[in-house]
């Protein structure tokens, strides 16, 4: 019995953001860097993290490279999932 190729016939269930090794009799999937998870779901490392970064800065002053603070969202509990009015 020939492998079947999941990998190449597209019915491996591998995130978008992870890569695809066929294997005889079946397939396995592993997140691509900057990522993590078992390979069927990737998350981005840091990426439940991007609302914990704390910034001070005084009014009007520039920040590094020029850059502006135009808007900023405060939210009151650890997931960022709710905002201050």
């Amino acid at each position: 019995v020939a492998d079947i190729d999941e990998c190449a016939s597209g019915t491996a269930t591998c995130s978008v953001n992870a890569a695809c090794t066929n294997t005889v009799g079946g397939y396995s999937c592993a997140c691509a860097t900057g990522y993590t998870g078992d390979g069927e779901t990737c998350t981005a490392v840091g990426e439940l993290e991007a609302c914990r970064v704390r910034v001070r800065v005084a009014n009007g002053q520039a920040l590094r490279f020029g850059m502006r603070i135009r808007e900023i969202e405060v939210y009151s509990d650890d997931e960022c999932s709710t905002p201050l009015p």
